[in-house]
């Protein structure tokens, strides 16, 4: 597949991930109603875990830099320096530089939170359109954690007045993955029940 489709396009220096899926989508493509579609469709469930890499998210806590804006062509995720940054410097080195300014137990956590999530929001309503936008982040404040009553979206503006909840769901993550990481390496997570593979997926479509 990847040698079908030409690899990567060289030209494409930043989401040349997603360029790669397009192009496999085309690739894939069927033709309904005499009219081609892209084959998006992939396996729904595999029984593993992903695990991707935190440093440009640590760096943007640390700097305010945003590592995926699109001014002067991504700059910021370009630079020299800041990828020598990223990439020289030790996990457990970042984590530490990083620690007073992520934590949700102080004074300034609130603050710090607030405008992250405004960020995020932005994107949000340009990406969905208002109101629309407001409307489905409350989904997203659930998710992290927040109860109804921690927060307040008005015109598009974000209002937290507790990060209790955010910080009791961090803790008990925190304490799933201890038990799961014993040692230098993960310990096994336990199959999955009801998973699909590409292999099961296929003896049942011979049955």
């Amino acid at each position: 597949m990847y040698a079908r489709i030409g690899g990567y396009t060289p030209e494409r220096r930043f989401e040349e991930d997603m360029d790669i899926g397009e192009k496999i989508s085309s690739l894939r493509a069927f033709e309904s109603d005499g009219v081609l579609l892209p084959q998006v469709n992939t396996i729904g469930h595999l029984p593993s875990r992903a695990e991707g890499s935190p440093r440009r998210w640590l760096l943007w806590a640390m700097t305010d830099l945003q590592p995926y804006d699109d001014s002067e062509d991504y700059d910021n995720f370009f630079r020299r320096d800041h990828e020598r940054k990223l990439k020289d410097t030790t996990l457990e080195e970042l984590e530490a530089e990083v620690r007073d300014v992520t934590s949700l137990d102080d004074e300034g956590a609130l603050g710090r939170l607030t405008r992250t999530l405004q960020a995020d929001l932005d994107f949000v309503v340009r990406t969905l359109g208002a109101p629309l936008g407001g409307a489905a982040y409350s989904r997203v404040l659930a998710a992290l954690g927040f109860e109804r009553d921690d927060y307040d979206v008005v015109d598009g503006r974000l209002s937290l007045r507790s990060a209790a909840g955010p910080a009791s769901r961090v803790r008990a993550f925190a304490e799933r993955l201890g038990d799961r990481t014993p040692g230098e390496y993960p310990a096994p997570l336990a199959p999955m029940r009801g998973a699909s593979t590409w292999r099961s997926f296929a003896r049942r479509m011979a049955d």
